[in-house]
């Protein structure tokens, strides 16, 4: 069974999504994301690496999983923004299928300014955003948009 990883820049709708999957969803494993934040920037590689090890083991085959961000998917896109080493190859990649919510730079500089815990600067979603175009080549994946109701991505994903 695949791992589902919810992706997309800081503020795109990502907590918001997964919370409605988790509320309408009954089957898959929940998987929230690890506590980065600001306060852990300077040790994120490490971070990335431990939760990496975590899934290669506990990761069940039989299981469908929905993370709220998966450490593969988005240290490829974040060691590149904040330049910092990227995580090794790992076999669970092979597991993952992306749900990419596509949010306007202007829309997300818009929604940051309402939050003051912002990991990453407004002028940074451009950037940000370009490479997940490139990651995303690297995975099967869909895209929504943040009008996308999270019954609406069930099915889409149930329709795969």
């Amino acid at each position: 069974m695949p791992i589902i990883t919810i992706e997309g820049p800081d503020k795109c709708g990502k907590s918001t999504l997964f919370a409605g999957l988790r509320d309408i969803w009954i089957g898959p494993t929940f998987v929230d994301p690890p506590p980065y934040g600001k306060s852990r920037m300077s040790i994120a590689a490490q971070l990335a690496e431990r939760d990496l090890e975590l899934w290669e083991t506990f990761y069940e085959p039989t299981k469908l999983y929905v993370a709220n961000r998966h450490v593969i998917v988005s240290d490829a896109v974040y060691s590149n923004v904040y330049d910092r080493p990227t995580l090794r190859y790992s076999w669970i990649r092979k597991h993952l299928f992306v749900v990419y919510i596509e949010v306007s730079c202007e829309e997300l500089r818009h929604r940051c300014h309402t939050c003051s815990e912002d990991v990453q600067s407004p002028e940074q979603y451009a950037i940000v955003k370009e490479y997940y175009k490139l990651v995303l080549k690297d995975f099967p994946h869909i895209v929504v948009g943040s009008t996308h109701t999270p019954m609406m991505v069930k099915e889409l994903l149930n329709g795969r």
